[in-house]
């Protein structure tokens, strides 16, 4: 969620370092207010834990169930990070993402969103998407025709 204190801090990083960066909020109001930061002082499978990460992974499951919704959600955000006055036009914005937001990046090149390159760390592989095995197959012939030649 927005207010992820880890997602927060990443995008403060990448700005220092001179990018511009955004911290995306993927659930919106289907995550409750009081469980949008991660319970960090409690430790173990306390009930707040066992809470969080049940509607995380519901809500997770839910927008990986409808890529199209995904990938429109992400569009809405890079659009929203594009027309900040500080973002340059001339440059594509490229995707970071862990774990959820890994495959969030992935879906998005599956997708064909315009991003100049996507980090994914700790992001599944697997899709429910049916271009994937056509993408391999082109991968596969232009590996081919490079070792050929």
């Amino acid at each position: 969620s927005l207010t992820n204190t880890r997602c927060c801090k990443q995008a403060e990083y990448m700005a220092r370092l001179g990018y511009v960066g955004l911290a995306i909020d993927m659930y919106g109001e289907r995550m409750p207010e009081q469980h949008r930061l991660w319970p960090f002082e409690q430790e173990g499978d306390t009930p707040d834990i066992i809470q969080h990460r049940k509607i995380a992974f519901e809500n997770m499951t839910r927008t990986e169930a409808n890529l199209p919704s995904m990938r429109g959600l992400v569009q809405a955000w890079m659009d929203a990070g594009k027309a900040h006055a500080c973002v340059s036009a001339a440059h594509k914005p490229c995707l970071i993402g862990y774990c959820y937001g890994g495959i969030v990046c992935l879906e998005a090149i599956r997708g064909g969103l315009d991003v100049g390159g996507v980090v994914s760390f700790h992001g599944v592989l697997k899709t429910v998407s049916k271009i994937v095995p056509l993408l391999l197959k082109t991968l596969e012939n232009i590996f081919l025709k490079a070792v050929h030649h």
